[in-house]
């Protein structure tokens, strides 16, 4: 038994199989990946192996992307039994955990230690500042390992899901206000807004700096590539205050067009402009149902934007879980 690291892309399969197999909570069936995110996990990291020559050509044109995914598997009597997937957020100093998982029957042996251990010295070694990663609220013993490798408590997301439906509110813009498409290559008004709202005990551990958001001129060429390939489709609204021109919302949504009725929101609102929230939901859920009714929406919001998941919860949504949000500083 051993860690090692990734061996990409011929692993790119077996983590598949990790992820879904290790994201299932019997105790607790709302935490447990449904049956199209294991689908769509599958056909991800199955659809990366085949694009892996392209992926090769992007690391070498711009190094910075080698970082986009790194990782450690655990390996017993030749088989994956655990798994930990790391990025770099943009060219920041800033690292996120983005999965860790450990097949049920190998739980409570000190796998997930290991794997964390490896991977936070691997983030040392790349000169990382900032470790991040989100955990379900309740998920006792993760959380515990967390707080006992450094980590701490700064924020809380709220999970929510809900199906299309008719209108819940007018579906009129509020005066004052007005509305434009986003570019998916967009990302200075992203920046823009999350600099000016993200309050600081977030941008303590989530600094937002130019680097995280920027896209290499490579990634932008290839983006499209991508998503076709994928069958994916993202969709993005700006809208601004007319008094000063700023931008106060940024939202959209992401859509897997095979396989999967599964659509994902993004919305960055300032917390200042809560009359907006109502159309904010309003807006996507109905450009949703003319695509499909049969889908199932998801969406987190941070518990700093209040308006926003007050609208949730006045509309039905479906609070799956909150998430903690956990961080190290080095």
């Amino acid at each position: 038994m051993r860690v090692r690291p990734f061996k990409l892309p011929e692993d790119l399969p077996l983590i598949a199989d990790v992820i879904i197999n290790s994201f299932q909570y019997p105790e607790n069936e709302q935490w447990s990946l449904q049956a199209e995110d294991r689908i769509m996990i599958a056909n991800s990291l199955k659809k990366l192996r085949y694009m892996w020559p392209i992926v090769k050509i992007s690391h070498f044109l711009s190094p910075k992307l080698k970082n986009m995914m790194k990782g450690f598997v655990w390996e017993q009597e030749g088989k994956l039994i655990g798994t930990i997937i790391i990025h770099k957020l943009g060219d920041t100093d800033t690292w996120l955990i983005g999965s860790i998982g450990v097949l049920p029957e190998y739980r409570r042996k000190g796998i997930a230690r290991k794997l964390m251990n490896a991977g936070i010295d691997l983030i040392l070694y790349r000169h990382g500042r900032r470790v991040i990663l989100n955990v379900i609220e309740g998920n006792t013993p993760a959380c515990s390992l967390y707080k006992s490798l450094g980590f701490k408590d700064y924020g809380i997301a709220h999970k929510f899901r809900i199906s299309p439906r008719k209108s819940f509110f007018e579906n009129k813009l509020p005066c004052g206000y007005s509305q434009s498409f986003s570019s998916i290559y967009d990302w200075k008004t992203r920046y823009e807004l999350l600099r000016r709202i993200t309050p600081p005990e977030i941008a303590k551990f989530e600094p937002v700096h130019k680097s995280r958001f920027q896209m290499p001129n490579i990634a932008r060429l290839l983006k499209p590539l991508f998503l076709f390939i994928q069958g994916s489709k993202e969709y993005r609204i700006n809208i601004r205050f007319k008094q000063n021109g700023k931008l106060v919302t940024q939202a959209g949504y992401s859509i897997q067009q095979r396989n999967t009725n599964k659509v994902y929101f993004n919305i960055y609102s300032d917390p200042d402009h809560p009359l907006l929230s109502p159309y904010i939901f309003n807006y996507l859920i109905h450009q949703i149902a003319l695509i499909n009714l049969n889908s199932k929406i998801e969406f987190s919001i941070p518990s700093w934007m209040p308006g926003l998941i007050e609208t949730a919860e006045k509309i039905g949504a479906n609070n799956l879980y909150n998430y903690r949000k956990m961080g190290l500083i080095f």
